[in-house]
């Protein structure tokens, strides 16, 4: 994506690559994070279904 917006050298491609990497990485963070805490709530659904029967 950087190679199709930045001049045709190769910092700028490098300078433009930085941010669009450290989106990605922080976009897998939260995803963890909002996987991890998704399977805590189903786990506590889970264990107060089994003292409700």
């Amino acid at each position: 994506m950087s190679t199709l917006i930045a001049p045709p050298d190769l910092l700028s491609n490098l300078l433009i690559l930085a941010p669009f990497l450290l989106l990605f990485e922080i976009s897998i963070l939260m995803s963890a994070a909002a996987h991890k805490r998704l399977n805590e709530r189903r786990a506590a659904w889970e264990a107060d279904a089994m003292k409700s029967v």
